[in-house]
């Protein structure tokens, strides 16, 4: 992502060019007599621009004399290119009809805390993830503390399965590198924010009926990403450690694939397939992250039906006797199936087999919040 600002009298405008889709976006900003705002701008764009974000809709105080007042970030990744020629001649065409539809909803406790974060102990040690897996090596790796304009714990929790939290986030404190830590646990007061230490937890931390403070356990060093855990802290008179949770159970999450039209491939090919046409993803996001899309996971499960991938959507990709096909994508809306590789390099042979089974073809965007596939529908091979 590549920033710049220009100063125009009282305001300052902002261009934040997003290399996803080379799409300049313009955000004015007040700027009440700041001489040096460059770098609140610069946090606020790298804070403020993930991947799945559709708009900021709250006016927000970015930094000394710096107020957001009109935003229109939306997010590339949906946007159909001017010069889209449509699916090339004997495309496999994926529609909306073709892919499944799922509903979620996250259930987290929480844990009554010291009123100061110099006395709040976090701790953690390697808990399931969300999808009831194992955590990855090496286990947390970063914990986030989120400080959300909304106090309501349900709706937080709503606006986290949408993709939406991020825009009302007002705080972001981190504990990095915490698979290194041999007791592993740190005091609030020890987080950072970005790379700088805390001056004061207490202004970060503190009792309010304005906000709700999330705790994030997570496998990866950015927000958004390799999710274990969630916990939820409230400041008052507690004394205990906060433990991380186990994550598994923490998402509920229902798919329907019986219902979607499935989609019909030569055995023998050719299997070009094009996904342009999708106005939804699986999760029901009107806007589609096409430049998000980083794989494509085509899979045959041998003996298994629909129903059982429905009732073992955790395991999409880790189901014993499947095998598995995957194909790297950058910024394209179709491929060729041929090219997909299994785990040792083959290339694909064709969707011959000799046992009964289900295929399945899944979008996937490895670096989205949602661990949910883009698109995820089953294919019916003729010959």
């Amino acid at each position: 992502m590549g920033v710049s600002n220009c100063t125009l009298g009282a305001h300052t405008q902002l261009e934040v060019i997003d290399p996803r889709c080379e799409r300049v976006q313009t955000v004015r900003l007040d700027n009440s007599g700041s001489s040096s705002i460059y770098s609140d701008i610069m946090k606020f764009a790298l804070n403020a621009y993930p991947a799945l974000l559709l708009s900021l809709r709250r006016i927000t105080p970015v930094g000394a004399g710096v107020t957001l007042l009109v935003t229109s970030l939306a997010a590339c990744g949906g946007s159909e290119p001017a010069d889209d020629p449509g699916p090339a001649a004997g495309s496999i065409v994926i529609t909306d009809a073709n892919s499944f539809q799922s509903t979620a909803s996250l259930t987290v406790d929480s844990a009554v805390t010291a009123a100061s974060g110099a006395a709040v102990s976090v701790c953690w040690d390697a808990p399931q993830d969300l999808l009831c897996h194992t955590a990855p090596d090496p286990g947390v790796k970063t914990v986030f503390l989120l400080r959300i304009a909304v106090p309501d714990h349900a709706e937080v929790l709503r606006l986290l399965v949408q993709g939406k939290l991020q825009d009302y986030v007002d705080s972001t404190l981190r504990y990095p590198d915490a698979h290194l830590d041999a007791d592993r646990c740190a005091t609030l007061a020890e987080f950072k924010s970005g790379e700088d230490p805390i001056a004061n937890i207490d202004t970060e931390y503190f009792a309010s009926a304005a906000h709700s403070y999330l705790l994030v356990y997570s496998s990866e060093e950015a927000t958004g990403q390799g999710t274990l855990s969630l916990k939820f802290l409230e400041p008052g008179t507690g004394t205990t450690p906060v433990q991380s949770p186990t994550g598994c159970r923490q998402l509920t999450y229902t798919v329907e694939l019986e219902t979607l039209t499935p989609v019909s491939v030569p055995t023998a090919g050719p299997w070009l397939i094009d996904w342009r046409g999708l106005t939804r993803t699986g999760d029901g996001n009107p806007e589609v992250p096409f430049n998000d899309i980083d794989r494509v996971m085509l899979a045959f499960y041998e003996g298994k039906d629909v129903k059982y991938l429905e009732e073992h959507i955790f395991d999409l990709e880790q189901t014993e006797g499947a095998k598995y096909w995957q194909l790297p994508l950058t910024k394209v809306r179709n491929t060729d199936l041929s090219l997909a590789t299994d785990s040792a390099g083959a290339a694909f042979p064709g969707f011959q087999t000799a046992t009964a089974g289900t295929w399945a073809l899944a979008l996937m965007c490895d670096t989205c919040s949602s661990p949910a596939p883009i698109m995820l529908t089953i294919l019916s091979p003729t010959p």
